[in-house]
């Protein structure tokens, strides 16, 4: 497993002050899941934001895969289909 320097100093502030980390790096959430670690990533945040209706997530899904974000067909369609 390989961190960046970044990634490593945010899951131990997050750690420390036990608060809730924003990472979408893969290795970087499986070594904080493995530190106890609460996780969560882009499309989580968006999530929320959608729940609390300052989104429309499909549109602002949209536009961050037009824009270079990478998401699995699979999951594009399990996220939006479950909003």
């Amino acid at each position: 497993m390989h961190l960046g320097k970044g990634e490593a100093e945010a899951i131990i502030l997050a750690k420390e002050k036990n608060t809730l980390l924003i990472i979408d790096d893969k290795d970087g959430r499986r070594m904080a899941a493995n530190m106890e670690v609460s996780v969560t990533g882009t499309v989580g945040l968006l999530k929320l934001a959608a729940e609390d209706g300052e989104i429309d997530l499909k549109k602002t899904l949209d536009d961050l895969i037009a824009s270079g974000f990478r998401l699995n067909k699979n999951e594009y369609k399990k996220i939006i289909g479950g909003n």
